[in-house]
């Protein structure tokens, strides 16, 4: 009986301890992560939401600040337009609830939104050289805006058509080739879906190219430097070299004042 109890007392510390060593360590990740900076907002209407929703989540739903705390974090989050209409606000806890309120009304505008990121998708530039960065933050534009688009509660997954239709047509020449390429004499359009694997895959070529070709490349800067320093080198030797035979100094015989001033018989 004994024996018995003895085993259940060491599997109890044995259990204790793997519960407090569990708790140490999940306390310890907690404490290693990240800090979450305050989103910031200009004025801008197409980023609105994204800045609304995130403040929301670490600012004005967090239970272990006041709301003057809040108000203060609200404040040093905006700048520009929406910075100046609080600016004249005192931080209070009464005023949390009518500056965002304030806020609310003037950027929480679904058909403003819409038309801002609208704007944003039409505006991207068409790429004039072929360039895995370039591509890259091409689809990163019309994704974050189609994104946004969704979001906001527009039909953009039947927008296939137009999509690509204005994508295509930003496309620097050399990935407009491709792209026709694979399409090849196939009748049916190709949906966004389709797009999008192929910038992907055309990003993932240029980038192995320009990694095998970086080790040929020569930075212009040194070859600049070089040439300088050539040129320098050549100046300094000729300069050496133009020593006066009259009176043996840095300068062309023609030149030399004394060698002027003899006569022809000297």
């Amino acid at each position: 009986m004994l024996d018995v109890l003895d085993q259940f007392d060491r599997k109890a510390q044995h259990e204790a301890t793997v519960t407090s060593a569990t708790n140490s360590l999940t306390g310890s990740h907690s404490r290693r992560l990240p800090r979450i900076n305050l989103p910031r907002f200009s004025g801008d209407y197409a980023q609105w939401s994204p800045f609304r929703d995130l403040f929301k989540s670490i600012v004005m739903e967090n239970n272990d600040l006041s709301d003057v705390e809040k108000f203060h974090y609200l404040k040093m989050s905006l700048t520009g337009e929406p910075a100046q209409q609080l600016k004249n606000i005192p931080i209070t806890s009464e005023n949390l609830k009518r500056s965002w309120e304030i806020l609310m009304t003037r950027y929480d505008n679904k058909r403003v939104q819409i038309d801002a990121q609208l704007s944003a998708l039409f505006a991207i530039r068409k790429l004039k050289t072929a360039g895995a960065t370039k591509i890259k933050k091409l689809l990163g534009d019309v994704k974050e805006a189609l994104d946004a688009l969704e979001t906001l509660e527009c039909p953009v997954k039947s927008w296939d058509h137009i999509i690509v239709f204005m994508i295509v047509r930003k496309l620097d020449v050399e990935s407009l080739k491709e792209w026709e390429t694979t399409l090849g004499a196939k009748s049916t359009s190709p949906s966004f879906s389709d797009l999008e694997q192929f910038l992907v895959g055309r990003v993932q070529t240029l980038e192995s190219i320009e990694r095998v070709m970086m080790p040929f490349k020569q930075p212009a800067s040194n070859s600049t430097s070089v040439r300088s320093q050539s040129n320098a080198r050549a100046y300094a030797a000729t300069a050496a070299v133009q020593q006066c035979a009259v009176c043996s100094s840095g300068h062309y015989i023609a030149s030399c004042l004394k060698y002027l001033e003899k006569t022809v018989n000297q």
